[in-house]
């Protein structure tokens, strides 16, 4: 790229330094969020609708959020929970190693690949966390064994 005159910083900054005020905001309210569950190999993060509010942003402001998640040290897998205008529960989820989220979205009807996938849960959201940590507790049995 350099050599067809790419300029490296200026792609840099328009790629990774250039995220919205409201979804910087969205951001350190789910960091705030962030809880962690299986002994700390998983790592999560909620977001309400209410924060959507708080922080002025959008739905589709949640890019990235669950991979910060999954860079915290000893983090196999990271969800991220957010309230939709429908009541329903989106889930992102994201695994590194031999753990398998896809497993885990297709439990609730969704899908994608081993290491990156989603899916939708009926709220309440406190259930929603609960029905797919325990999913995800379920199929660690198996990662484990399986690995």
């Amino acid at each position: 790229l350099v050599e067809t005159g790419a300029q490296i910083p200026r792609l840099y900054q328009s790629i990774y330094e250039n995220r919205s005020f409201s979804a910087t905001k969205l951001l350190g309210l789910a960091l705030a969020s962030t809880r962690s569950a299986l002994e700390g190999n998983v790592t999560y993060a909620v977001l309400t609708r209410r924060d959507f509010v708080e922080a002025g942003a959008l739905q589709n402001e949640t890019d990235g959020i669950v991979n910060h998640l999954l860079s915290i040290r000893g983090t196999s897998v990271a969800l991220l929970f957010r309230e939709a205008p429908d009541g329903g529960i989106r889930v992102s989820l994201r695994s590194r190693g031999a753990s398998d989220v896809n497993r885990v979205a297709k439990a609730f009807g969704g899908g994608g690949h081993q290491q990156a996938s989603g899916c939708t849960v009926a709220g309440p959201l406190d259930s929603a966390v609960a029905q797919v940590l325990a999913e995800v507790g379920k199929q660690a049995e198996c990662w484990q064994s399986c690995a």
